[in-house]
């Protein structure tokens, strides 16, 4: 089961806190050129993606059941692009920007990965420092950076033969291949994955809302709507794209509270994951949407595949600058802050350095949301307090406040009132924990939350965190959280009667299967009949439950045994739902024809 439908996941409890380097001694002390960059995989409905795969380069991370991941030794530069897979969802891209400043501006600042990986850092130990490098080197650093990520569920695959062309549609959005203009000479797999940049989707949007016009220039975009086309070989796995000097048609479905109208035309970007940025190639125009209409949709062409997006360079900006900062008051360094636009579809980007001071840039004359995320303690922190601004300069808005972290603690026991330990615990907020032999777990949580827990085969639960205070080595002063079985449901077993002569033998048809609970009061709990392939199904059992059970066959064979040590597992299974626990073969003894 995909740990999204589980809907919660979890980090180990990994403190991850914001460091910063005083130079105060610069002509002495190295500083370190790699850092970490710490965060959450998300889907836009907020549930932790696990499994996911992030990477950087040659550095891979697995986010854990909370979606949670850190990429340890990234090489300091201006713009890292980071990427982001997973089984069900596009690929997608986060670019940060991991600097420091306290290198000179010719080595912090550089895009390049030429940065050396030796420890010799003579920018460091020069003794010819100037006073203006000095100031220079006063500049913002940090070492660990957070990155939040949303992905979106990838699209259906569909079927297009390479040399005939034809058409595929992904919920309002089309991708046309004319006749032999797919570099492949048989089946295609086809997969649209789209955006709705009016929706949570949005976070999913690759890079950092930053691209390069065909002038060369950068460009700030406002986005109206985008998809990522997948196109593989199914023999070889292998990426098909479009033959030199052929183009696809595509049709980007617009939100239904697009501002564009039909004749406009916007430009067509695709994103470069090398460089971590959007290019500018090609003109859409908006015209009804042949799938939806009356909605609108951008209409334009394109000569190869990877991320395409609608959007028009923002010409005008203001800035907000302001500080993130604990419940105490404390600067936070490291952490994301975004500006997202309210009555447009545009991002900008920024990290907190050591004094957790900020700086974006935004469109003018505009309504924007601003908030920072950070991650602490082993859990994903809520945004910091959200300010909505108007523009007009570049403004001081107010701080931007990120929860304090508390716990949560608390036993899974079964129908019994049993501990139930070895079990995985997780959450809505990223940690997660094994229970021990008596049952109990205890993890770090944001405080004034409310956080959903499960564990396989007990029904989910949710709590709201105490303010900041305890933490797990007080877990009596945690938040309590008690995970028990469903009222009312039942259980079922389901396996294959053999005889059984020293090996397994052949299966035993119209053998009686009772099922006893394997523990005083040793009560009959339930039975039922193998049938002509020995198969059998005993339901009505209580979950949770240690049984025994007893098995007799009078014709035609006859045979009698017995089997211990099952567990009736989880509420709700039935025979009719094929999701029984399966003991697999059963032996039953003696007897034959």
């Amino acid at each position: 089961m995909r740990s999204r439908k589980l809907l919660l996941t979890a980090l180990a409890a990994l403190l991850v806190l914001p460091l910063a380097t005083e130079r105060a001694h610069a002509k002495k002390t190295k500083t370190p050129k790699k850092g970490s960059i710490v965060g959450q995989v998300i889907d836009p409905a907020g549930v932790p993606i696990g499994g996911a795969t992030v990477s950087s380069g040659d550095l891979v991370a697995i986010t854990d059941p909370g979606g949670l991941y850190e990429l340890d030794g990234v090489k300091f530069k201006k713009r890292v692009t980071v990427r982001f897979e997973a089984e069900g969802f596009a690929t997608t891209f986060g670019v940060v920007d991991l600097f420091d400043k306290a290198l000179d501006d010719a080595d912090s600042d550089s895009d390049s990965d030429s940065d050396s990986d030796s420890d010799s850092d003579s920018d460091s130990d020069s003794d010819s420092d100037s006073d203006s490098d000095k100031k220079k080197n006063n500049k913002k650093k940090t070492i660990t950076v957070t990155h939040n990520q949303t992905m979106v569920p990838a699209g259906t695959p569909q079927t297009v033969n390479g040399p005939a062309g034809g058409t595929v549609v992904q919920g309002g959005f089309k991708v046309t291949f004319p006749a032999g203009a797919l570099d492949n000479a048989g089946d295609v797999e086809v997969v649209i994955s789209p955006i709705d940049v009016s929706t949570s989707e949005i976070g999913a949007f690759p890079g950092d809302f930053l691209g390069i016009r065909i002038s060369g220039d950068e460009a700030l975009l406002e986005t109206f709507s985008l998809m990522d086309v997948d196109i593989v070989d199914p023999a070889t796995g292998e990426p098909v794209n479009l033959v030199p000097g052929a183009t696809a048609a595509l049709e980007f479905l617009l939100p239904e509270s697009t501002s564009l109208l039909p004749g406009d035309t916007v430009g067509l970007w695709f994103f470069d994951d090398a460089r971590g940025e959007w290019l500018e190639e090609g003109v859409g125009t908006v015209g009804v949407s042949t799938e939806l209409p009356p909605r609108l949709a951008v209409f334009g062409e394109v000569t190869h595949f990877s991320w395409w997006n609608c959007d028009r360079p923002i010409e005008t900006f203001n800035c907000f600058t302001g500080q993130v900062v604990d419940p105490g008051g404390a600067p936070i360094a490291g952490a994301q802050v975004f500006a997202s636009g309210v009555d447009y579809s545009g991002t900008s980007y920024d990290q907190t350095d050591a004094a957790g001071s900020y700086c974006v840039n935004v469109r003018r004359d505009s309504t924007v949301d601003i908030r920072a995320q950070f991650s602490a303690g082993g859990a994903a922190m809520p945004a910091g307090t959200v300010v909505s601004c108007g523009l007009g300069g570049c403004t001081g808005v107010a701080d931007l406040v990120i929860a304090g972290l508390s716990c949560i603690s608390g036993d899974v026991r079964d129908e019994l009132d049993n501990p139930v330990a070895g079990a995985l615990v997780v959450t809505t907020a990223g940690p997660s924990a094994i229970t021990a032999a008596d049952g109990s777990f205890c993890f770090a949580a944001p405080e004034n939350a409310d956080v959903s827990l499960a564990t396989a085969g007990f029904p989910a639960i949710t709590v709201t965190t105490d303010a900041a205070g305890d933490d797990c080595s007080n877990p009596a002063g945690c938040t309590e959280a008690l995970l028990r079985p469903a009222a009312g449901g039942t259980a079922c077993l389901s396996g294959l009667v053999r005889e059984d002569f020293g090996f397994p033998g052949d299966p035993v048809p119209g053998a009686q299967v009772d099922a006893f609970r394997d523990e005083a009061p040793f009560d009959f709990l339930g039975t039922a009949v193998s049938d002509g392939a020995g198969e059998f199904c005993v339901e009505g059992l209580p979950p949770f439950t240690p049984v025994f059970l007893s098995v007799f066959a009078d014709e035609p064979f006859f045979c009698e045994g017995g089997e211990d040590n099952f567990n009736t597992g989880a509420a709700g299974s039935s025979c009719a739902a094929a999701n029984c626990v399966d003991v697999g073969d059963v032996p039953c003894f003696g007897g034959g024809e």
